[in-house]
């Protein structure tokens, strides 16, 4: 076979030698004696034996030549109708130089990238660049519904050779492996252990540098994960680039564009998930300002069949505010990225908003005549449960009976029950739970200078809390000292309630 190849030129015959790394880099392995076309790796390899024993470690070309062999497998596996003389040229168009006198060594990724130029098109440069998980994140680790561990790594049921489009879900995936690899002040979410933080995918998470080692997300092919290194990139490319420069290639999203993606590399990104609002309306919209002028970052409406969406923006000094228009509503969630936050993840699920009769009250308010029960909130019927963070916003403005009107002032307690005693007991929710710091309320009007405050009970202005253990309502009252001669001539005071994923530091 080795005289029809070498002397002969038979095409379909590829003749591999065997290099071995003796410590100065790959060698020729003394045993290859004849010149081939090709070599591969051929010492020290672990693999079947004869004998008792299931495995060992082997030396000589019938390991290299197994390598070869599986590759160029792959290469049918990838594109079936090959000829012989293509799968030569991918096979010695692709090497690597050796040293030892040994011939250049076959580059499994370069053969399969560079099928694109054989075939023409740039379909596996695009399945190289697909790696979404299947969520809309694209990298999700943290399941919003119940805040554990996420790991499923098909999620959209693709059995993993992913959607046929890259972008960006698979730039958020290949950002957080370039995020974990380079900076050790990356803010990923989910477990220090999770396995899609497991970059170079050898069933450990390591430290960046070890992780950095053959890492997934090497589009380049150099053999690492990085900003600004470039390589020669075969087929559809056929030029040097970075490993976001071949990402950038066939990246391709209504929203976004590849020239926006380098800015992106320290960024958060921001979930606004509003399909509990869209059982009522046809459409949101929903806006990222840049702080502190408002400035319109970016914007997208959502409907029925596109509920959610993930918007990945830049660290700014000053921070983002989300809002959601929905209907005459406008839903706000403030106080979004800091410059060291780079990696985080963000939530916001606009729920709904609760109309308030300014004269609503679960305060002692002795003889104050016109005074309404306060409003209270069933939370399993929001879907809310106890170690949920919601952000509760009071809106609107009410009359105070002089003439003169206020405006965001509300005030709320967890309860255990949806028990609200009569007007004239002083702690009117037995079931009260305490969730943060209180919220001191002053005498009411009526019971001269008889202290009525509810320990447990929170200010509501943009507050972003907990939901304690055992709470399964929400009192809710106008944060006044006199209710009965309140007025809401608008219709529009209430609160907002929403749920939201924020660095714990945020939560009161």
């Amino acid at each position: 076979m080795c005289f029809a190849a070498i002397e002969l030129g038979t095409e379909n015959i590829i003749v591999v030698e065997a290099v071995h790394d003796l410590g100065g880099g790959p060698t020729r392995w003394p045993g290859s004696s004849i010149g081939g076309h090709v070599s591969a790796p051929g010492g020290d390899i672990w693999s079947t034996v004869s004998g008792g024993a299931l495995y060992g470690a082997r030396d000589g070309t019938s390991m290299a030549a197994a390598h070869v062999s599986g590759l160029v497998a792959y290469l049918y596996a990838s594109e079936p109708y090959l000829k012989f003389w293509e799968v030569r040229d991918l096979l010695l168009s692709n090497t690597v130089t050796v040293g030892g006198g040994a011939q250049p060594r076959v580059d499994a990724w370069a053969s399969v990238v560079d099928l694109d130029r054989v075939r023409g098109g740039n379909d596996v440069l695009k399945m190289m660049c697909d790696i979404d998980d299947g969520t809309p994140d694209g990298n999700q680790r943290v399941e919003y519904q119940n805040w554990t561990d996420y790991y499923e790594e098909d999620a959209d049921g693709d059995d993993g050779i992913g959607d046929g489009e890259v972008d960006m879900s698979d730039f958020r995936r290949w950002r957080d492996w370039f995020l974990q690899v380079t900076s050790a002040a990356a803010e990923l979410d989910g477990d220090p252990n999770h396995p899609k933080k497991d970059v170079n995918k050898n069933s450990e998470v390591e430290s960046p540098a070890d992780e950095n080692v053959y890492p997934r997300g090497d589009f380049n092919g150099d053999g690492m994960l990085d900003e600004f290194s470039t390589a020669f990139v075969p087929g559809a490319i056929g030029e040097a680039r970075t490993d976001l420069g071949v990402l950038q290639e066939v990246f391709d999203d209504p929203d976004y564009t590849s020239l926006e993606l380098p800015d992106l590399l320290n960024s958060v990104d921001i979930e606004v998930d509003a399909a509990r609002l869209l059982d009522s309306y046809a459409s949101v919209t929903v806006e990222i300002l840049k702080m502190p002028e408002s400035e319109l970052a970016k914007t997208r409406v959502l409907t029925p069949g596109e509920p959610r969406f993930v918007f990945t923006m830049p660290i700014v000094q000053t921070g983002y505010k989300v809002e959601v228009f929905a209907g005459n509503e406008e839903y706000e969630m403030g106080d979004i990225t800091y410059p060291d936050e780079v990696g985080r993840d963000y939530m916001f699920r606009p729920l709904t908003f609760v109309n308030l009769d300014p004269r609503m009250t679960y305060l002692h308010i002795c003889d104050d005549p016109g005074t309404q029960p306060a409003m209270i909130v069933r939370l399993v019927d929001l879907g809310i449960k106890p170690g949920d963070v919601l952000c509760l916003d009071a809106e609107g403005r009410f009359g105070t009976g002089s003439g003169s009107e206020v405006e965001d002032r509300a005030m709320g307690v967890f309860s255990s029950s949806n028990v609200l005693r009569a007007a004239g007991n002083l702690h009117r929710v037995p079931g009260a739970i305490d969730a943060g710091e209180d919220y001191a309320t002053a005498p009411t009007f009526h019971c001269g200078e008889e202290a009525t405050d509810i320990p447990q009970d929170f200010l509501v202005y943009d507050t972003i809390i907990r939901v304690p253990t055992g709470a399964t309502h929400l009192f809710l009252s106008a944060l006044d000292r006199k209710f009965g001669d309140n007025s809401d001539n608008n219709g529009d005071y209430g609160v907002q309630i929403s749920i939201v994923r924020v660095p714990e530091f945020l939560v009161d």
